[in-house]
């Protein structure tokens, strides 16, 4: 298990969300795009109860084994309709296979980056969409929660409060 943070982008597009994490120093951070991984929607058929695993064949073990091989994650994810993007809620359920038999994240350490219009709805949804999973897969959640306000790519490097947020979470999960 790495020492390193891993950051990752739930934006299915490299925009604000991957510049913000792109400004966090490569020593300490490692960025992955959730939109890189093949993760399909749970089916609620409860076949994981009696495989042990969830039976849909995609890259959903692959990205958890990512997960599996950090003490420390960020999770980043923009603002979609007034919550996190459709592949972030196919995550969420598909970690029900994994909490079915037994699994969680086992006291990671954990991170949120949330942004969105500045004068959209739906930032708190997303963080609180964030927080319910990060905690009902029994992780650690480290203040603070980083808001920022950008829409179009590229205005977030105007968001100065968020990368002062975002490195001020940083230290602290380093230090942790």
């Amino acid at each position: 298990m790495t020492g390193k943070i891993l950051a990752i982008n739930c934006s299915p597009r490299k925009g604000n969300n991957y510049l913000l994490l792109k400004t966090l120093p490569k020593t300490r951070v490692e960025i992955i795009n959730l939109s890189d991984y093949q993760i399909e929607s749970c089916d609620g058929c409860g076949k994981c109860a009696k495989l042990k695993k969830c039976k849909i064949e995609d890259d959903f073990e692959k990205f958890i084994k990512k997960i599996d091989d950090f003490k420390k994650i960020i999770i980043a994810t923009p603002v979609y309709r007034l919550d996190v993007p459709s592949k972030v809620r196919s995550l969420i359920e598909r970690t029900s296979s994994l909490i079915i038999n037994g699994k969680n994240f086992n006291g990671k350490v954990a991170g949120i980056v949330c942004i969105g219009r500045s004068r959209g709805n739906g930032k708190i949804q997303s963080v609180n969409s964030l927080l319910d999973f990060l905690l009902s897969m029994e992780c650690i959640i480290i203040p603070p929660i980083v808001i920022g306000n950008a829409h179009k790519i590229g205005e977030i490097q105007n968001d100065s409060i968020a990368r002062l947020s975002l490195n001020r979470l940083i230290k602290k999960m380093t230090k942790t």
